[in-house]
């Protein structure tokens, strides 16, 4: 599957999934020059990823839950899945370990001996004191893709992608997918059969 649009530079953009501790960060872009009226339809399609990018493989539940979480928002949007689409669906999901360096400065008091000319001879001073720690720490960032292309064309139309640190301690990864996908269709602007973006997602404008 082609990528001919140039605002697609996957590289120093990323996502984040499956974590409760942070926010899914969500970036996303459209082609100002398709003609979002002309699209219906959608049914999935794999993803073309060069292999440079590494993605990481999703177990077929995920897949599953994925795939079902991006049905809905699209079904709430009107668009209707069917085997002869206007739009392919597709996903694939990273992991990349990530590292954070933080240097924390302590200050404290000391008494020291302090022997001056004072009236009372020698005495104990108060001084100060302070020492650096740096300390690393280990963790993980999960990215989900999500494209939408235009089947005639084969030509990108629309990607979203949120990037959320993972919680290995996450008991519920459904929930997680469902939350993560749903922000990220936040940023779809378009109902089925609607040309132009519409800013405000509470309903369906052609309703």
């Amino acid at each position: 599957m082609k990528r001919k649009i140039s605002f697609y530079l996957l590289a120093g953009i990323i996502i984040l999934l499956n974590s409760c501790s942070s926010s899914v960060k969500v970036t996303s872009e459209y082609d100002k020059k398709a003609d979002f009226g002309n699209y219906n339809t959608y049914y999935f399609h794999k993803a073309d990823v060069p292999d440079s990018e590494h993605p990481s493989s999703l177990s077929a539940i995920n897949k599953q839950r994925i795939e079902n979480a991006i049905s809905k928002e699209l079904n709430l949007k009107g668009y209707a899945k069917s085997l002869d689409p206007d739009i392919w669906v597709s996903y694939y999901f990273k992991v990349a370990d990530k590292a954070e360096y933080r240097t924390t400065t302590t200050y404290g008091g000391m008494y020291s001996p302090y022997y001056g000319p004072g009236y009372y001879g020698s005495y104990y001073g108060y001084g100060h004191s302070w020492a650096s720690y740096s300390t690393t720490y280990h963790y993980k960032e999960g990215t989900l893709i999500i494209d939408l292309v235009d089947v005639k064309a084969n030509e990108l139309i629309w990607y979203g992608m949120g990037t959320k640190t993972l919680d290995e301690g996450n008991t519920d990864p459904e929930a997680a997918i469902n939350a993560a996908i749903k922000k990220i269709f936040n940023s779809y602007l378009f109902y089925a059969g609607q040309k132009e973006p519409v800013m405000k997602q509470t309903k369906n404008p052609r309703k």
